[in-house]
């Protein structure tokens, strides 16, 4: 009897072994970097406008809760390939004080706030000085830094543990729609275990299966554009800072956070390395919507435009023009070097509008509404070939009466 059971043991051993072995190769050799192929030359019909891409919504050690100093937080980002931070850390601005803003390493590294509210939480950014304690209502912080010349942006809208509550104060600039630390609370329990399985051998497969497309906050934002300009953004929420049983390792790293997504802000003027004038360029932009927000693990974004145009008049994302007008709408996609395929999904107001397979679209519309627009693509899974889900979100072009 005991031998059998040992042979029997040896064989399920075995077999374990040779299971685990074919799931790690399968996911090592999963298509999952940058499936999208795209040339790094000039966008066709390259408009006048600068393009830039960035973090909104980074925590430092001047966080409780976080790790990374300014000087390692602009190296990583410096890496990836970004121009800009906005590093807002938990009730203080002390990094202001302390002389850390202004350009390091290739980067552009601002200050503002991340503030607890009793609706949920707020950025409060382009701030000089923050008070905490003194302030009790969202109304007062609002009118308090947009005398400062600032802004605030609700942020964790749709997490499923402290979402927004109540309606959006009208001076509220926006909305984080999609935060890569929300996607990992909300997702699938199934989803989370194939994301730690994962992570080891495939870093962007992992990381790619909690990602799925926020619903419920694309829902609140198209309710609240439908009747006011509200500016949509990423932000990855990153603290490099877990706790396990006492064990506090420097994770996810700055390095596995800032490939995953960015937002990409347009500007008719360039970024010339002058702190006061640069810093005005990147808020104006932000305060503006004149952004979008795309998945840079799918592949890279830059250079995707929508735009509008009038006879006598023309607007990029954020800006508006007059409803009852003939209105030609363009969607451009970047510049793509392989087969992937692709839907451009327009929203009126959160109702589809028109869905096209393709790289560039133009369409016309006069209705008074919020357009914006959703690309779509094949997501690469651990079986079969893939799932559709959005690699880009443009912020809207509003036609008003």
């Amino acid at each position: 009897m005991f031998p059998s059971v040992w042979i029997s043991g040896r064989v399920l051993g075995a077999l374990y072994v040779a299971y685990t072995a074919a799931f790690y190769l399968r996911v090592s050799t999963a298509k999952s970097k940058r499936p999208i192929v795209t040339s790094k030359g000039q966008p066709p019909d390259q408009d006048a406008l600068f393009e830039y891409r960035g973090l909104i919504h980074v925590h430092s050690d001047y966080s409780h809760d976080a790790r990374g100093s300014y000087d390692e937080l602009s190296r990583a980002a410096h890496r990836h390939g970004l121009a800009f931070l906005v590093i807002t850390d938990h009730n203080n601005v002390d990094a202001i004080a302390a002389g850390e803003q202004g350009w390091r390493n290739g980067v552009l590294l601002l200050t503002g706030v991340e503030s607890g509210r009793c609706e949920g939480y707020m950025l409060f950014v382009d701030i000089e000085s923050y008070i905490h304690e003194s302030i009790s209502s969202t109304r007062e912080a609002l009118q308090e830094y947009l005398r400062q010349g600032g802004f605030g942006l609700v942020i964790h809208a749709g997490n499923c543990r402290r979402a927004w509550k109540g309606e959006l104060d009208s001076a509220i600039d926006g909305l984080e729609i999609l935060d890569y630390a929300d996607q990992l609370y909300d997702c699938s329990v199934l989803a989370k275990l194939n994301a730690f399985l994962f992570y080891p051998a495939n870093r962007a497969l992992a990381c790619l299966r909690v990602y799925h497309r926020p619903a419920e906050t694309l829902a609140r934002w198209d309710r609240e554009a439908s009747a006011r300009p509200v500016v949509g953004f990423y932000g990855p929420n990153m603290h490099q800072n877990v706790r396990i049983l006492g064990w506090e390792p420097k994770f996810p790293p700055a390095d596995a956070v800032m490939p995953l997504a960015s937002n990409h802000i347009l500007s008719r003027e360039p970024l010339t390395g002058d702190f006061q004038s640069d810093k005005r360029v990147v808020y104006t932009a932000i305060r503006n919507g004149n952004l979008f927000f795309a998945l840079d693990i799918l592949g890279d974004s830059s250079g995707f435009r929508f735009s509008a145009r009038q006879e006598d008049s023309s607007a990029v994302m954020g800006e508006t023009l007059p409803a009852d007008v003939e209105t030609v709408f363009s969607i451009r996609l970047p510049r793509i070097e392989d087969n992937s395929q692709f839907e451009i999904v327009i929203y009126r107001n959160g109702v589809e509008f028109l869905r096209e397979r393709g790289r560039e679209l133009t369409f016309r519309a006069t209705q008074a509404g919020a357009y914006r627009v959703e690309v779509l693509t094949r997501v690469p899974t651990f079986f079969g070939r893939g799932r559709m889900a959005p690699w880009i979100y443009s912020n809207p072009i509003y036609l008003r009466p």
